[in-house]
Parts: C-alpha cells; structure tokens; sequence
C-alpha cells in the first residue's frame, strides 16, 4: 500500500495510491466498513497492522461501479505534500554511508550516531525550490526513511522490522545563504559574549540543512511491499543527467541495528522517521554555476518511486 498527502482543491488529503490514480482515504475507508481518518499518525495507530487486509478491501472496492468513482488520476500537476505526521519527528544516523567513509577516511563508528533533524524546511514530491539571489552554495544526496508503525523499546535487531510501518525517500539538501549570520567559514560570526538567547537559539536550529528545503516522498511504501530494505536499487539524475546507481545496502548501520540501538535508551513512536543518511555519497558537491531553466534533481528508488525537486533559478550570475 502506498499511503501519501495531496493538495485537492485546497484540502490536504490523506491519499492511498491505485494504479494511476489516487483516492481519499476519509471517503473511502467508511466506504469498506473502516473508520475514516485524514492524518497520518492516526492512520497508523488504527490501521498499521492490519493495513494488508484493508489494502485488499479498497482494491475490491475500487474494482465496483461506485468505488470508481473515488478514483483520482495522478497528473503532473497534482501537488504532493510532506508524508509525514502532523507533529513529525525526523532523527537522522549521521556518518552512516560507506561510501562516505571511504571519501573522507573516516574511522568506522562502533554505533550509530544519530541527530534530530528540524522539520520545518520538509516539501512534497514535484515541489520547486526557488533559488534565492544569495545562495553560496548547494549540493544533494538520497537518503531513505524508515518509518515506525508500533511503539518499541528494547527491541532485538531480529524483530526491530516488525514495528516498521513502511518505508519513503528524502533529498538531503544542504546549502548555504551568502552573509549567513551564523556560519562564516565555519565559524560563529557573533562572539559568545555578544549572543542573545535568539542567537544561540537560531544557531542550534539553522544548519545547511535547513537554509534550503527538504524534499521527502513521494508516499510511504509499506513494508509489506518492500521486503528487505536494503535489497534496494537508487538513480540519482540532475536535470536528466545520471549522477549516481547504488544499492541500499550501502550503510554502516541497517535499519534493524539503527532501531535496536535507538530503542534500548528512548521509546521509538508511531510515526517517528528514521533516516538512513546519504547512502550514494559521491562528494556531496557544491555547484556555482546558475542552474538553466527546467532543471531538477531526481532520485528513483526500485520499490519507494519517484522523487523530485524541481529548480527554479534567480540568481543572475554564478558563484564567484
């Protein structure tokens, strides 16, 4: 079952793909017996564990004259938001590519090393990112998220998939605004004498990760439909470029480690999302040259779709 978040009409809809097409799960899950929902924590809470049954009910539905009619078509036009709780929680394993560790020598962590991640930057599938006039420097890389379907703590590496509720992918973006306040060749640019409280507070907050936007989509694929997660292949195009082909396998850390060793010092909730890390790291490179019109960054994952983040350009010359 593939489960996302679309804009219809001005309403943001919890929405279930078919095919091509998509329905709203509101309307259609009191349509197969169900109780209707419209977020996705409580989407998970109710239906997270018996979802391979109702992803049969809304199959027979749709098959019926009436349940046609709850079908909408998937268009390029059709605006994807965040599939993500109304309240998300992103913690990412940092340092956890291969590859990465290979590009910078770095020695092998013993457990992994995770961070939570501020989500106010998140954009659905399809969105665009604007460029603004300032930017001093760009790059991405694919990361995927596990997210959690059950509460869990003190979970064993064996059965920590089994409170998995399914799997989406994300476009780590990390980018840079000139004359940023707080990051001037790495350093502070206010002296901690200097500092208020909303500076500490913004410089614990703002990163690179979040000067720019975080695309995460374009559903959530449940693991029913997936299987090993880390039996996955991943094609990253710029503008219809390769830059990349790798395998999920590409981690320090699975996700069965990342959430045993989570889970043995804090409880891991319905809909919390763990993030892999850049899994085809190739340098995380930084382009200064202003970006031509119609251009993207597009990572297609076998299992997990599509995801794109489409560029729209305003500066009027590169990076000096």
């Amino acid at each position: 079952m593939k489960i996302g978040i679309v804009s219809h009409e001005g309403t943001p809809n919890l929405a279930a793909f078919y095919r091509d097409g998509w329905i709203a799960l509101r309307e259609v899950l009191p349509k197969v017996g169900r109780i209707g929902v419209n977020e996705l924590s409580a989407f998970i809470r109710r239906y997270g564990s018996d979802v391979v049954a109702l992803n049969g009910e809304i199959l027979n539905f749709l098959s019926t004259g009436e349940g046609s009619t709850y079908l909408h078509p998937v268009t390029d036009r059709l605006a994807y938001l965040p599939p993500v709780p109304a309240v998300p929680r992103l913690l990412t394993a940092r340092g956890n590519s291969a590859c990465f560790t290979r590009v910078i020598k770095m020695k092998l962590p013993k457990q992994p090393t995770l961070e939570q991640r501020f989500n106010f930057n998140m954009v659905g599938h399809n969105s665009t990112w604007r460029v603004p006039e300032d930017l001093a420097g760009s790059g991405w890389n694919y990361e995927m998220v596990a997210v959690m379907g059950s509460s869990c703590r003190n979970t064993d590496e064996a059965h920590a998939l089994d409170h998995v509720f399914g799997y989406t992918n994300m476009l780590d973006h990390g980018c840079r605004r000139k004359n940023y306040p707080f990051d001037k060749g790495n350093r502070w640019a206010i002296s901690d004498e200097e500092k208020q409280f909303t500076d500490w507070d913004y410089e614990g907050s703002c990163n690179g990760n979040t000067q720019g936007p975080l695309p995460i989509g374009p559903y959530i694929t449940t693991k029913d439909e997936v299987g090993d997660p880390h039996a996955l292949m991943i094609e990253e195009r710029e503008s219809g470029r390769l830059l990349a082909l790798g395998s999920s396998a590409a981690v320090l850390f699975t996700f069965p480690e990342i959430i045993s060793y989570l889970s043995s010092f804090t409880t891991l909730r319905p809909g919390d999302m763990l993030s892999s890390a850049s899994i085809t790291y190739d340098g995380y490179p930084y382009w200064g040259e202003v970006f031509p019109p119609g251009a993207y960054w597009q990572a297609k994952i076998e299992k997990l779709g599509t995801l794109r983040l489409n560029i729209e350009d305003h500066r009027k010359e590169a990076m000096q």
